[in-house]
């Protein structure tokens, strides 16, 4: 038996204080912070240019962790106030949804023509984060309307990417929709899903696809060569991270050695020759 959250109580202790406080405290103070900088409001997608608190391009996501959050409480216990929380979220997104599948607040009202034109803002991370919180909500209350709107969005890219190679990159510039796509497919069994984080790790350092200004080596986003190639940990560390993990996810989904390999050689790379005596990865700067 897999040994996650769901299978494990905490009864008292160190632990059991920071999970009530979380419950009691911090979901809702993040959520207040969250409504005060104008994060909320910005589901609505009503702002115009000249409004005040401009949308930023990972806003959506970082409200998605907010709500994946409230999930994994929600699992633990019945919060009528939080789980309404969410459910507005989720009628703001499935109401500013396209026609296409399409979510992102920043593409929708602050530069809507400009979707998938740029590698390094953070859309498909956005969908990545908001997938995540779907899948984890749908496990806490076993209502699947947010997952519908996600599988549509999901869809939206795999057409983009896939079939029609409209984007102007290939690859995520930050990687994280690769995970949350395997999240996807195992809360819906559609396996187009896999296929679709299958393709973002295949294509991954096929070509050099940099767009940082100075980082043109392709290390900072782990595209210097493909994936099964790649010995060493380099670049941004929570980039790195997700597509590591996405790796070893679809490694176990396909039984597919040679990324496995490529994936242990990885985790060795960052826990013996990386990683602080603290634990923690990356730079202190």
């Amino acid at each position: 038996m897999i040994t996650d959250y769901r299978n494990v109580t905490l009864r008292g202790g160190f632990w059991k204080s920071k999970e009530d406080l979380n419950r009691d405290v911090t979901i809702n103070a993040v959520y207040d912070r969250f409504n005060e900088s104008g994060r909320i409001d910005a589901f609505k997608c009503e702002w115009k240019p000249g409004d005040p608190k401009q949308p930023h391009f990972f806003w959506d996501s970082d409200v998605a962790k907010w709500m994946e959050g409230a999930a994994y409480i929600l699992k633990r216990e019945r919060i009528e106030d939080l789980e309404q929380m969410v459910e507005a979220l989720i009628d703001e997104i499935e109401k500013n949804q396209g026609e296409d599948g399409y979510f992102n607040i920043y593409f929708t009202v602050v530069k809507p023509e400009e979707r998938f034109t740029n590698r390094d803002w953070h859309e498909l991370y956005c969908a990545g984060h908001l997938i995540e919180a779907a899948c984890a909500y749908y496990e806490a209350t076993g209502r699947d309307r947010f997952l519908k709107i996600m599988e549509k969005y999901a869809d939206c890219i795999a057409k983009i990417f896939m079939e029609d190679d409209s984007a102007n990159f290939v690859t995520p510039g930050h990687e994280e929709i690769e995970l949350a796509l395997v999240k996807l497919y195992s809360a819906t069994g559609e396996k187009r899903y896999l296929e679709l984080s299958k393709f973002f790790i295949d294509e991954r350092g096929k070509v050099l696809e940099h767009t940082y200004g100075c980082f043109t080596d392709g290390l900072y986003d782990q595209c210097f060569k493909p994936v099964r190639e790649q010995e060493t940990a380099e670049g941004h560390c929570v980039r790195a991270c997700y597509l590591y993990s996405g790796m070893a996810d679809l490694a176990a989904e396909y039984g597919d050695d040679t990324l496995f390999t490529a994936a242990d050689k990885l985790f060795d790379s960052m826990a013996k020759k990386k990683m602080y005596i603290t634990g923690g990865l990356g730079q202190t700067c």
